[in-house]
C-alpha cells in the first residue's frame, strides 16, 4: 500500500478554482477590535493573577520564616 500525503492531491490548479469567503472589510475590522479588546483583558487577568501568585510566595516564605525563628508559636495548633 502507497502512502500518500493530502499536498500529492493539492495542486496549483486545483487551489485556482477554490474559493474563500472573506467577511467585508468593516466586519473584519470589528472582529479585529473584538479579539484585540478580549485579549487584552486575558493579558490583564494573567497578570493579576501572576502578581498574586507572587505576592503569596512572599507570604509564604515570611510565614516560614517566622514560624523557624519563633516570632510565631505554632505548639498545640
Amino acid at each position: 500500500i502507497k502512502k500518500v500525503s493530502v499536498i500529492d492531491f493539492i495542486k496549483l490548479d486545483y487551489l485556482r478554482n477554490f474559493y474563500i469567503c472573506f467577511p467585508p472589510k468593516d466586519e473584519q475590522v470589528q472582529i479585529t477590535e473584538y479579539l484585540d479588546a478580549k485579549t487584552g483583558q486575558i493579558d490583564q487577568i494573567i497578570s493579576t493573577i501572576n502578581k498574586k501568585v507572587l505576592k503569596l510566595k512572599m507570604y509564604r516564605k515570611v510565614l516560614i520564616n517566622d514560624v523557624v525563628t519563633g516570632k510565631i508559636n505554632v505548639e498545640g495548633v
